[in-house]
């Protein structure tokens, strides 16, 4: 079993959910199945100095590998103009992976550095492949990965929102081609759901303990968060409209205990980050004030029990 990733430029919830994902497969399955994570990096890492969990470009000292194991780094000196473009080091495409994997603690796990793939051909063949809709929609584009298993289970991201209202590619295209001798399985909560002619079923990603340790250490969690949409492009529909599938960062400063205001600024739908909320009892609509989980509902809602949908077909 592979769970799968294509990683383009800068460090985002997508990944980081896959991450999760594979934390919790990984734990969930040691006893019954084999789980690899592949991380696909066919481009040099550009640093967005707003992103999340990449780091201030005035905070880095950046390390190139000596070799290809990704074990031994050296210092990288850069100059000026290379800081105002964005980091890029034709040396090694697995440079990037050095500086976000320090900073973010290795997201609780140092063999991560070992699953970013640099090859020029990219088939990837398993009984059963786990993908994000990222990973199809860059297939879509014309991203030279071709996949081949017996099960495909792809878990829902803002692409699959973007292919259901027509501004990305239609994901059954693909899976008319690709995967047409394939079982697919699409999870995605009731704001991605889409027309489809394959199977879908209503799912919330879950969190992994072991990352969320991983991100205290880090130094990401604020003592107050102001969340809201707009705080970057990312999920910018257009006409002022944006559209959150999951809000992580928001729970994130939850299961911390942090203060956090939620501000509606940029919704004009029942977006995926609605009916996260909505879990709790949340209308996205509204702007709140110091939002609390207890950890038992915030276990309850986000994190994977025996009993998890994707955890079962993973398992059949």
């Amino acid at each position: 079993m592979i769970v799968l990733h294509y990683y383009k430029s800068t460090i985002d919830g997508v990944l980081t959910s896959m991450i999760d994902l594979f934390f919790n497969l990984r734990r969930a399955l040691q006893n019954e199945w084999t789980v690899n994570m592949e991380i696909i990096c066919p481009e040099l890492y550009l640093m967005d100095i707003d992103d999340y969990y990449n780091i201030p470009l005035e905070e880095t000292q950046w390390y190139e590998y000596v070799n290809d194991r990704g074990l031994e780094v050296r210092p990288y000196e850069h100059d000026e103009d290379m800081i105002k473009r964005g980091f890029r080091c034709a040396k090694n495409e697995l440079t990037s992976s050095v500086p976000f994997l320090r900073y973010n603690r290795n997201f609780g796990d140092f063999t991560l550095l070992y699953t970013i793939k640099q090859s020029d051909k990219r088939k990837f063949k398993d009984d059963k492949i786990i993908c994000s809709a990222r990973l199809l929609y860059e297939i879509l584009m014309g991203a030279d990965i071709e996949l081949e298993c017996e099960k495909l289970l792809v878990v829902d991201s803002l692409d699959t929102y973007k292919s259901k209202i027509g501004m990305f590619p239609d994901l059954d295209d693909l899976f008319d081609t690709m995967f047409k001798n394939t079982h697919v399985i699409q999870f995605s909560n009731p704001a991605t759901m889409r027309e489809s002619r394959y199977d879908q079923r209503e799912y919330y990603h879950k969190f992994s303990y072991r990352r969320l340790d991983a991100l205290k250490k880090s130094g990401h969690i604020k003592d107050t968060l102001d969340f809201r949409r707009t705080r970057s492009d990312k999920g910018d529909i257009g006409d002022g409209n944006y559209f959150e599938n999951i809000g992580k960062q928001l729970f994130e400063h939850l299961w911390f205990k942090k203060r956090v205001n939620y501000h509606s600024d940029g919704i004009y739908t029942k977006d995926g980050m609605w009916y996260y909320m909505n879990l709790f009892g949340w209308d996205g609509f509204s702007d709140y004030e110091n939002l609390k989980i207890s950890r038992m509902d915030f276990m309850s809602n986000l994190f994977m029990k025996s009993n998890d949908e994707l955890l079962k077909e993973s398992r059949s």
